[in-house]
């Protein structure tokens, strides 16, 4: 009795919800009319049924991608690590296993630790839509042991960003924008890859931090509600 129908689409440089559901509308309303010439009528029509996994965590957009689907990496030399980050490579690894396991048991769709916080702060600083980081924000923190330190991987499959059209045209963001090199057409993918590699940098350092034990006393420190004196 039901029919979701899936519309696929190339937006280029925008993130494109608002082109997309003006043009699947049309589609349907002339898909509607041709089914009124066969005498198959449709007691009910909406634009959205929900698969789409707009602005929702989803399987969907984890397996199979929605908007840009982009990947960071990089080597960290166990030097590195114990000058900067005050850890050793067996300490992290351990942590990220004993870490992937919860979200194991918790359900999480995806394994990181705060890709969002990064991603909602990009997304209001060059005027993304603010409710997409909800399915932005799926994606897959890892790490591996490489010779002489560890190799790091983050997988964002469902990035929804634009360098043209809606907020990315305000002057502010704008600004932000084009500070790193990502304002305009031609651009959509380079703004994901720099959000992916600061992603990858954010969970280095918080997993770090959560292994090293300054995670809550840097709370504690810096908390902004903290009474004054």
């Amino acid at each position: 009795r039901l029919v979701h129908a899936q519309f696929i689409y190339d937006t280029k440089d925008a993130a494109g919800q608002n082109m997309t559901t003006v043009c699947t509308a049309v589609i349907c309303q002339n898909l509607l009319a041709e089914l009124k010439k066969i005498n198959l009528e449709v007691t009910f029509f909406a634009i959205d049924g929900g698969l789409s996994g707009d602005k929702k965590v989803n399987y969907l957009s984890f397996l199979e991608g929605r908007g840009t689907r982009v990947t960071a990496e990089a080597y960290i030399s166990n030097e590195r690590l114990r000058e900067i980050m005050k850890i050793d490579a067996d300490a992290l690894l351990n942590y990220t296993n004993i870490g992937c396991s919860a979200m194991y048991l918790n359900g999480s769709v995806g394994a990181n630790i705060n890709f969002a916080n990064l991603i909602a702060g990009i997304f209001t600083a060059t005027g993304q839509d603010i409710a997409c980081v909800h399915e932005s924000s799926i994606g897959l923190f890892k790490i591996e042991r490489a010779s002489g330190g560890i190799y790091v991987s983050v997988l964002l499959p469902s990035l929804i960003v634009g360098t043209v059209g809606g907020g990315t045209g305000l002057p502010a963001q704008r600004e932000a924008l084009a500070m790193m090199g990502c304002a305009g057409s031609g651009k959509s993918r380079r703004l994901a890859e720099i959000i992916a590699g600061y992603c990858m940098a954010l969970d280095l350092s918080t997993a770090s931090a959560l292994v090293h034990g300054s995670f809550s006393a840097a709370h504690d420190r810096l908390g902004r509600n903290r009474p004054r004196a």
